[in-house]
């Protein structure tokens, strides 16, 4: 573990869909609260149900659903009732779908089931669409094709006449990428214009590998995008290994005036078996702010242990507000 030295200053891929309508499913059948009646889909002739768009009753249950005030019930119903759509019938519940019930969680499950049993059918479907809502559908088939095809996904983004929708799809891709492909994602989000998306998807990929995202992190020629990449990661590293998330944070942040509150957020994180080791870090630093900081965050975590001792060392809770205003005084004295 490096020695502290202390500063002188102080965007639905089809994957997510899916586990989106598992979850849903199982919130309605163990969760507790308030629950709507709608008709139940009746089987057609074949034994397969009947498309949820093909009848005035159809329809009026996707009205209906779409009326409910609460997001989650409403969600909840969006989704079941998406995933119970015979995929045939997929194509023909979008296009009769109103054009303002378009941007809805029912039309996204919907378009992300079409793109990943036919991207060309979707494909050609979306190309078709140009009102308020094509954006989000755009992004949605985006996801869904890029989870089921990336290079295919990325070749049909970068052939997109308008910049604009252009950034959108590759922006959805990176994001969809992410976890599978960083690397990818990373430079497909600085192609998108969005280099905004690059602190979750560093997170995302210190999630699997935070050991070559930190070694890609570390190669970046800007000091700044540096040590902002290199604080995305830690901090998720943390939950996992938060001394060598904090030596990350050590070697991004020399003397920057965040160093200290960067240690504090990933002693915050850290897993119950790392605190003894962290506690013997800690006690190595100079007397000061950030020792205290650091001590008096452990001290919380360790109380909530449930074999915590009736007392610890370091700051208990009720001291550490006044440590954080302390700082900020010593830090912004003219405030």
């Amino acid at each position: 573990m490096k020695p502290f030295v202390p500063s002188q200053n102080r965007v639905l891929g089809l994957k997510l869909l899916a586990l989106l309508g598992a979850a849903v499913a199982f919130a309605m059948m163990h969760g507790q609260g308030e629950r709507l009646t709608i008709p139940a889909i009746q089987p057609s002739g074949t034994g397969q149900a009947k498309s949820v768009s093909r009848s005035p009753r159809d329809l009026a249950r996707i009205e209906q659903i779409l009326r409910i005030p609460d997001p989650e019930l409403r969600h909840r119903h969006e989704a079941i009732l998406a995933t119970s759509v015979p995929g045939q019938d997929i194509p023909d519940c979008l296009k009769r779908l109103p054009e303002s019930h378009l941007d809805s969680l029912y039309a996204g499950i919907l378009l992300g089931r079409w793109t990943a049993a036919n991207p060309l059918e979707a494909k050609a479907w979306i190309s078709g669409q140009h009102g308020r809502h094509y954006p989000r559908l755009l992004a949605t088939f985006a996801g869904a094709w890029a989870d089921e095809d990336g290079a295919a996904a990325i070749a049909w983004a970068r052939a997109l006449d308008r910049e604009e929708d252009r950034g959108t799809a590759l922006a959805e891709i990176a994001t969809t990428l992410a976890s599978s492909e960083p690397r990818i994602a990373l430079n497909l989000s600085m192609e998108s214009g969005r280099p905004d998306l690059n602190y979750e998807i560093l997170r995302t990929w210190a999630k699997s590998d935070p050991t070559e995202a930190a070694r890609w992190a570390q190669q970046l020629p800007d000091h700044e995008e540096r040590a902002s990449a290199s604080t995305a990661i830690a901090l998720e590293w943390a939950g996992s290994d938060s001394l060598a998330a904090a030596d990350l944070l050590l070697d991004a942040l020399p003397g920057s005036p965040h160093l200290d509150q960067a240690l504090v957020s990933a002693i915050s994180r850290a897993d119950t078996a790392d605190l003894p080791r962290l506690r013997q870090w800690v006690d190595t630093f100079p007397q000061g702010l950030l020792k205290d900081l650091s001590r008096a965050e452990l001290t919380r975590i360790e109380r909530l242990l449930p074999t915590a001792p009736a007392s610890l060392p370091g700051e208990d809770e009720e001291n550490r507000a006044p440590l954080m205003e302390a700082r900020d005084k010593t830090r912004n004295p003219n405030e």
